[in-house]
């Protein structure tokens, strides 16, 4: 099944030097924020985030060590911390005994210097945040080019099966 017993013969039944390339599952990256300032408003808190990263990005994770809670969050990114861009609005975050916790924003791959978070305090008491965590945009699918193979004989023996095949 892994392939670790294939063997290419050519037709004169003489064994076919061979490789198979397969590449290599690139990991996102994720790194903790290079910098975050809490600021408490009348109804939300802010938290402005230099993300200190210049690949894009695709998740920010909002590390906070209370237990139960609803908000919604306003995600916003910027260049320059001077025109923001909305990534996201109105998301659900939340965590409670007994219910799935959800801490994570998904928002379009891009590449920010800074993130802007607004969690709303309306409904109830600010949170506090002890870090936040930024998830980089999965790599491009590595570059792959399908053949169509045609197998022209089978032929079955104990232990062993022969595949002729016809290359394109």
């Amino acid at each position: 099944p892994g392939l670790e017993d294939l063997r290419l013969l050519d037709e004169t039944g003489r064994e076919i030097p061979w490789t198979i390339e397969r590449p290599r599952q690139q990991v996102r990256a994720s790194a903790r924020a290079a910098r975050f300032e809490t600021a408490l408003g009348a109804n939300s808190t802010t938290v402005l985030i230099e993300t200190g990263l210049r690949e894009a990005l695709a998740q920010l994770t909002l590390e906070t060590p209370a237990g139960d809670f609803i908000k919604p969050a306003r995600l916003e990114g910027s260049a320059d911390r001077k025109t923001w861009t909305l990534l996201k609005d109105a998301e659900p975050l939340f965590a409670g005994p007994g219910r799935p916790r959800k801490v994570q924003i998904e928002f379009a791959p891009a590449a920010w210097a800074h993130l802007r978070l607004t969690l709303d305090d309306q409904k109830s008491a600010p949170l506090p945040v002890t870090g936040v965590g930024l998830l980089a945009a999965a790599p491009p699918a590595a570059p792959s080019e399908p053949w169509t193979l045609e197998i022209a004989e089978r032929i079955e023996e104990p232990g062993r099966t022969r595949l002729r095949l016809r290359f394109p």
